[in-house]
Formats: C-alpha cells, sequence, structure tokens
C-alpha cells in the first residue's frame, strides 16, 4: 500500500488523489510514516522533477488533517 502511495503521488491525477485519500480515511497509514516513505522516494528517484512531487507531497499531508 505504501508503495502505491508513492507512485501515485508522482503522477497525481485526478484518479490518484481520490485514490489516497480513501487510503487515508481508512487509517491504514501513518501521516509521518507516509511523509518519511515518500521524502526517501523523491531523494532516491528518477524519471520524475522532484520539485512537483515534493508539492504533490504537502498537498496530501494537508489532506490528512483535512479528512
Amino acid at each position: 500500500m505504501r508503495w502505491s502511495i508513492n507512485s501515485k503521488l508522482t503522477r497525481f491525477a485526478q484518479n490518484d488523489e481520490e485514490d489516497i485519500a480513501n487510503i487515508i480515511k481508512t487509517g491504514k497509514i501513518d501521516k509521518d510514516e507516509l511523509f518519511e516513505l515518500a521524502t526517501d522516494a523523491i531523494n532516491l528517484g528518477v524519471g520524475f522533477q522532484k520539485s512537483f512531487v515534493e508539492i504533490n507531497l504537502q498537498h496530501i499531508i494537508e489532506m490528512f488533517e483535512d479528512l
């Protein structure tokens, strides 16, 4: 599940955002754990624009507070 969120984080299409919101609602992922895993993936990953994905991550972290 965690890697699924990371892959959705890089694409971040509308359906990805909805899927992530649903995963957050289930409580199966912790905000701090997600942030740590996603940050590691961003720092190690290739093939995407880092700044774009960091903005997506910030949006997802805010989703934890809104849901």
